[in-house]
């Protein structure tokens, strides 16, 4: 696949996620949550690559709580430089 390619899929598919959000309000939230993981997964590789002896640990599940936990992963990590 081409990058071209690649990012017209990436287009279609953010396109279609807000068009079944628009539809479904609790898909909104799923995908809200998605994206905070994903965040939370990011913040994690980089503390695991500049203190190996960390111990990360997502402590729930639910939205507000695992944005607050983003936050505090993002001031450990500038901490951390």
């Amino acid at each position: 696949m081409t990058e071209e390619l690649i990012r017209d899929q990436c287009r279609k598919r953010k396109i279609q996620e807000r068009l079944w959000a628009a539809k479904d309000p609790s898909l909104q939230e799923a995908i809200d949550m998605a994206k905070v993981v994903e965040e939370l997964q990011r913040c994690m590789r980089e503390l695991e690559r500049k203190d190996k002896s960390a111990d990360v640990m997502v402590l729930s599940t639910d939205a507000i709580g695992a944005q607050q936990e983003v936050g505090a992963l993002s001031k450990k990590y500038v901490f951390l430089n």
